[in-house]
């Protein structure tokens, strides 16, 4: 009996997994027979510092940026990068810092330039002071690095809740359809 019931439940959750609008965050739609994916046709523009160069590239990987598809939309991200302290020891001196990265976000569509999303993410990542001062530089890089690519999957999740894509072109919505209406002769 247990078994049947097994079985039964498995069949009625691939029933219902079969039904459901599931569309992919990494790959294309193409792999699935589908057109390019929104997260393809995205453009990462940041700016030309370290920790921009850091963010756009952790953005690409993480939108799964093609460039060889069409840009649709543009996504502009500026990472602000500042150090805090977050240890002293009894003789006054830093035993750690943490690193804290906001990364603002706007997201725009190239055909109209509509503003579809803009926000921002917060990332905080912690190092230690070495004795040697390469090692603490070295250890801060480190953690810019993780709280920048961070940042980058909040920003991928919170554009993955909802496909821009599909939202009406300005220019389309201005211009109204015209309907061909038969005419009937009697």
């Amino acid at each position: 009996m247990v078994t049947r019931m097994m079985k039964y439940t498995a069949i009625m959750a691939c029933l219902m997994l079969t039904a459901c609008d599931v569309r992919p965050l990494y790959g294309s739609r193409q792999d699935i027979g589908g057109g390019t994916s929104f997260m393809e046709a995205i453009d990462v523009n940041t700016p030309d510092t370290r920790e921009g160069q850091l963010m756009r590239r952790y953005m690409r990987e993480a939108l799964g940026v093609d460039r060889a598809v069409q840009k649709d939309f543009t996504l502009q991200v500026v990472p602000t990068v500042s150090k805090l302290t977050a240890r002293i020891d009894e003789r006054g001196l830093v035993g750690r810092y943490s690193v804290s990265v906001a990364c603002a976000y706007t997201l725009t569509r190239l055909s109209d330039h509509k503003q579809l999303t803009m926000g921002s993410a917060r990332a905080l990542s912690s190092y230690d002071v070495a004795l040697e001062d390469f090692a603490t530089t070295m250890a801060e890089r480190d953690a810019t690095e993780r709280a920048i690519a961070e940042c980058a999957q909040i920003i991928r999740l919170r554009l993955a809740n909802r496909d821009y894509s599909k939202q009406p072109n300005a220019k389309a919505a201005a211009t109204p359809e015209i309907a061909e209406t038969p005419v009937t002769h009697q």
